[in-house]
């Protein structure tokens, strides 16, 4: 009888252990890929408010106020580690302002994979070659502190706070 118990016992940790494992938050595997594998890594601030007309620079539907090509290795992954840490699953209704005011541009074996991300409503879109793919929720801004610092130690301007 305790050998059942303990069988039972065994079989359930190992249902919620692999319930936590599917269900356990975090970005795309589109959009994780392709940050680990970047060959080119590029920065983006955003300018959450979409022009009549586009003039210069755009990033899927917003203007770029500025941008910077990230190659050191541990800053790409300060970037990634920020972003990956900032997932989360909501079971909640969250805002629906996506007034992005970052972004990222990696291209590796001559696709490009972008992410658009709006840290005020909480949601980050991926775009593959231009086609939107995936989303995923964030925890608001805990990334986007690590995202300004590396922006304004390039001299890139940031978008005004959402406050």
């Amino acid at each position: 009888m305790a050998r059942r118990k303990l069988i039972w016992r065994l079989v359930a940790a190992c249902c919620v252990l692999a319930a936590a494992v599917v269900l356990w938050p975090r970005l795309p595997r589109v959009a994780s890929t392709a940050l680990s594998g970047a060959e080119q890594y590029t920065l983006l601030s955003i300018d959450p408010r979409r022009p009549e007309q586009l003039a210069g620079d755009e990033f899927h539907g917003f203007r770029v106020l500025g941008q910077t090509s990230v190659s050191d290795p541990a800053v790409r992954g300060r970037l990634n580690a920020a972003l990956r840490s900032g997932v989360k699953v909501s079971l909640q209704s969250r805002k629906r302002c996506f007034n992005p005011r970052h972004g990222i541009r990696v291209t590796s074996g001559g696709v490009t994979t972008d992410l658009l991300i709006c840290f005020e409503c909480e949601l980050g879109v991926v775009f593959r070659d231009r086609e939107r793919v995936a989303e995923w929720e964030t925890t608001g801004r805990s990334p986007q502190a690590v995202f300004d610092e590396v922006l304004g130690e390039a001299g890139v301007p940031l978008a005004g706070s959402a406050e």
